[in-house]
């Protein structure tokens, strides 16, 4: 290994030594509070409607919140399926800042393999977007007796039964449990240490049953300060959002996944901005 990259690879551990993704949010929140974050395309020809990274921390700790009052503990999952959105960003923040870990299905998956990958990790929660993602789910929810609860973003199509819960209740239970005892999620946060994890990523499956992967809050800090040494990420014009994203039916996969945790280190670290 010449000595170059020894020199580059001491560089960035120092630039991310004992941080979170957590902290980075914090900071970015603290530093940069009124730009705007993220965009997401009204539906109903009113443009756009976007968000300050104020408002996506104090959003993430409230979703964390309303985690946190459904049972989640510390090390547990919670499987999303929603399209590239910023609730996506959201809930998988939520689930990182309640001391849980997020885990992105593919919306191409179907009932068996959902049921698969949900018991692999062992899912307590779900975060699906609508009708076309409760479709896959349904089938296969008697096979996930871990599985205690499903938030739907789209309050249309939120079935009835105390198994189902709105994203916007979500946000309200968690609203109201953070107002009243804040210093759980801040407590949850400070046990929060760089080597834990913080994406669990599936393989596709295209071999056999797809295999989870753990990336931890060090290995995401380190590709995208190295992202930034190498000139990879743009620099964002001031004042633009840092993702705008157009609403559709294909979700996120857990390949990109990887967007919501390195568009918020990027700004943090670099005041640069990347979108996957």
């Amino acid at each position: 290994m010449s000595s170059d990259i020894v020199r580059l690879r001491a560089e960035i551990e120092g630039v991310i030594a004992g941080r979170t993704l957590c902290d980075e949010l914090r900071h970015v929140a603290e530093t940069s509070g009124d730009a705007d974050a993220y965009s997401d395309e009204a539906g109903t020809g009113d443009g756009w409607r976007s968000v300050t990274w104020s408002q996506v921390r104090q959003r993430v700790l409230e979703v964390a919140a309303g985690f946190a009052a459904l049972g989640l503990a510390p090390g547990e999952r919670v499987a999303l399926m929603l399209p590239n959105r910023s609730e996506h960003v959201l809930a998988d923040l939520g689930a990182v800042h309640a001391g849980g870990l997020g885990v992105t299905l593919y919306a191409t998956l179907a009932p068996e393999q959902i049921a698969y990958v949900a018991a692999d990790c062992d899912a307590r929660i779900a975060v699906l977007d609508g009708p076309a993602e409760l479709a896959r789910w349904q089938p296969v929810l008697g096979q996930l007796p871990g599985l205690t609860t499903i938030i739907v973003r789209d309050g249309a199509a939120c079935p009835a039964g105390g198994r189902y819960m709105t994203w916007d209740a979500l946000v309200a239970l968690g609203r109201d449990r953070l107002a009243a005892d804040p210093g759980e999620i801040t407590a949850r946060v400070a046990a929060i240490k760089p080597g834990d994890p913080l994406a669990l990523l599936y393989t596709s499956g295209t071999t056999g049953n797809p295999k989870g992967v753990v990336l931890t809050h060090r290995n995401i800090l380190y590709e995208m300060a190295a992202a930034e040494r190498v000139g990879i990420v743009v620099p964002r014009s001031a004042g633009s959002p840092i993702c705008r994203w157009h609403t559709s039916p294909s979700g996120c996969s857990a390949s990109t996944w990887l967007s919501a945790p390195s568009v918020t280190c990027i700004s943090a670290l670099t005041r640069r901005s990347w979108c996957g």
